[in-house]
């Protein structure tokens, strides 16, 4: 069974409950493991989660770590090393990088400087 998508569009996320469906047919899976990009669609991630057993995080969990603040403040809450954030450009961008909030994949993270 094929599911249409592709990569710069990503997973079908309105066929993938039914296409995972005709998949399992009468059995019931132990669990739904997911790959890449599926951080890009919490949404999707809390569909699928609604018909089978997920294994990893839900799509609640998923926007949280997608939104750079939200990560900071729980990695700071639990002493956790995190590098430090800025909305504006650095003075001296020349160790900083740049990345889109919630991005997935690194093709989004370039230099600062614009090397």
């Amino acid at each position: 069974t094929m599911l249409p998508g592709d990569l710069q569009r990503g997973i079908d996320g309105e066929r993938i409950v039914d296409t995972l469906r005709r998949l399992a047919g009468d059995d019931l899976p132990v669990a739904i493991i997911l790959g890449s990009g599926f951080e890009r669609m919490p949404e999707t991630v809390e569909e699928i989660a609604r018909h089978f057993p997920l294994a990893g995080n839900g799509g609640a969990a998923i926007r949280r770590i997608k939104d750079p603040q939200l990560l900071a403040d729980d990695c700071a809450e639990l002493g956790i090393p995190h590098p430090q954030l800025r909305w504006d450009q650095p003075p001296d961008p020349e160790n900083w990088v740049v990345k889109t909030a919630g991005g997935a994949g690194g093709g989004h993270v370039r230099r600062a400087a614009g090397e």
